[in-house]
């Protein structure tokens, strides 16, 4: 197995700025322009808001919007390096947002354009529509369910071209400091327009999380469960059924007046008809959180290991012969993100990663690393 390490090092400044309608209103505004000069590559983007209430405190309309482009420099070390301009509009209208019962419409669209797209970098236009019926304002219990329509659409590939259907549901329940639980819920119907080029699928995800007070110090026990599943009309190439897990239980603690913090396991699991793709992973996951006024920090650490359980077999001239696509391996993963207040005026934010892997094959070993720090002005 060859491994390829890609290390980019690029220098930016930033000016962003914010306008927003202030206080109680019938109508809200908000416009965030935010432009970046680099050494690889210059950046901007636009983001803008609108809301209607018109009693001034429950929305029934809300419209939101971004608009960016990337244009890379001649001389950039960046590998995909084609400039390019995205966008998306966002609306939503909700009718009798105060009673037991709302109804919701929402409609989004988003677009995608490359000056020379290629297979890694293709325009799209995607538009879909939804309709809900959820709880309203005064419900004492939160839920929505609903149905959506889309449509995606590839310009320089009208083969993969695809529209989808789906059903969504949501379950929320928020006693105050007692117990909480939130299950999601999504089924999706995706059709492509030349099954021979991309085969249609089935698409299923849920999310679901919970949270147990223990004392009144703050000590609480939260567990988290997320699945996805992909099954496919005909399996074949890339196009294979898959089914992955996600869990993990924490034991959490403090935050009230200081730092918070958490640990506990984490599993993961994927079973894939794809030979020796499936795997199991186990691991212990720990970290901090502290909000405060001149300071915000969250330090995630997870140490494990992944176990492959299947072999692919390769038979050829007179032989058959078994190896692993992908070898076992423990790892580490580090998450770190700062932001401190030095003056008043005057804010640093740092992000940084770190993600080593020691598999049972040298040859394997990997190691990922990302860091950035913004020093921010404002005026």
């Amino acid at each position: 197995m060859h491994l390829t390490t890609e290390t980019i090092s690029e220098f930016e400044l930033t000016l962003a700025g914010e306008g927003r309608t202030t206080g109680r209103a019938r109508h809200h505004w908000l416009v965030r322009p935010r432009a970046s000069i680099g050494s690889e590559r210059d950046r901007g983007r636009l983001e803008g808001a609108y809301a209607h209430k018109p009693d001034t405190r429950y929305t029934t309309l809300r419209i939101d919007g971004t608009l960016q482009g990337t244009w890379y420099k001649n001389q950039s070390d960046y590998y995909l390096t084609s400039d390019s301009i995205e966008g998306d509009l966002k609306t939503r209208w909700t009718a009798s947002p105060t009673g037991d019962l709302a109804g919701e419409l929402r409609a989004w669209g988003s677009f995608l354009n490359y000056a020379t797209p290629s297979e890694l970098e293709a325009d799209r236009r995607d538009l879909n529509a939804g309709a809900y019926l959820k709880a309203g304002r005064d419900a004492l219990r939160r839920w929505r369910a609903g149905v959506r329509l889309g449509r995606r659409a590839y310009p320089d590939t009208t083969a993969i071209n695809r529209q989808s259907a789906g059903v969504e549901l949501e379950y929320d329940h928020n006693a105050f400091l007692g117990a909480t639980g939130r299950v999601y819920h999504r089924s999706e119907r995706r059709k492509i327009k030349n099954p021979a080029i991309r085969p249609s699928s089935w698409s299923y995800w849920t999310q679901a999380d919970a949270s147990l007070p223990l004392n009144e110090s703050g000590l609480r026990l939260t567990a988290d469960l997320g699945h996805e599943a992909w099954h496919y009309d005909h399996e074949w190439g890339a196009y294979t059924d898959q089914t992955r897990w996600e869990s993990d239980v924490s034991l959490e603690g403090g935050g009230f007046s200081g730092p918070s913090w958490q640990m506990g396991p984490a599993l993961e699991m994927l079973d894939s008809n794809t030979d020796g793709e499936s795997y199991r992973q186990l691991g212990a996951r720990g970290g901090m959180d502290h909000f405060g006024d001149r300071f915000t920090g969250t330090l995630t650490l997870e140490i494990g290991q992944r176990d492959y359980d299947e072999t692919e077999t390769v038979v050829g001239p007179g032989d058959v012969e078994e190896y692993s696509l992908y070898t076992d391996f423990t790892y580490v993963e580090l998450w770190l993100m700062l932001g401190i207040d030095l003056t008043g005026d005057l804010r640093l934010d740092v992000m940084a990663s770190y993600l080593p892997e020691n598999h049972t094959e040298d040859t394997d070993d990997q190691t990922l690393g990302f860091g950035t720090a913004r020093l921010v002005y404002r005026f």
